[in-house]
């Protein structure tokens, strides 16, 4: 029986908050270290974290969302960028699927307002762009 590779990203409070990569496949079922950890990307000391595969967003020690997708067209597979909004520290994040074909995402996070926001990104373009607040 052959099991399917799974990963799974966190914020693991030590060393110093960093995001890490672990991954499970046929060969273990301890799982061993994937490559973004070698990357050392350092999460806000109370960040919320998600992802849908191939994304990950996240937040940064001053509460900035920051995105990583998994690219392999760029070197190490790798994409960091800013995702260029705030949010409340602890708040709520959230990454879904808006078509069946993940040509479009929606993140909702928290501000520090307390209204929930949906960003949408587009998967082709890269490009964010506002949706709606919720109270």
């Amino acid at each position: 029986m052959s099991v399917p590779q799974s990963s799974i990203g966190c914020v693991a409070n030590e060393p110093q908050d960093h995001i890490v990569e672990w991954n499970w496949d046929n060969t273990t079922t301890t799982g061993k270290s994937g490559s973004l950890t070698q990357n050392t990307i350092t999460a806000g000391s109370q960040t919320r974290l998600t992802t849908y595969w191939p994304f990950i967003i996240w937040e940064d020690s001053s509460n900035n969302l920051q995105e990583i997708v998994y690219d392999c067209t760029v070197p190490g597979c790798w994409s960091m960028a800013p995702v260029n909004v705030s949010a409340s520290a602890n708040g709520g994040l959230v990454i879904v699927p808006q078509t069946q074909n993940l040509t479009e995402m929606d993140v909702f996070y928290q501000r520090d307002d307390g209204k929930v926001i949906d960003y949408s990104r587009n998967s082709t373009s890269g490009l964010f762009a506002t949706g709606m607040s919720f109270i």
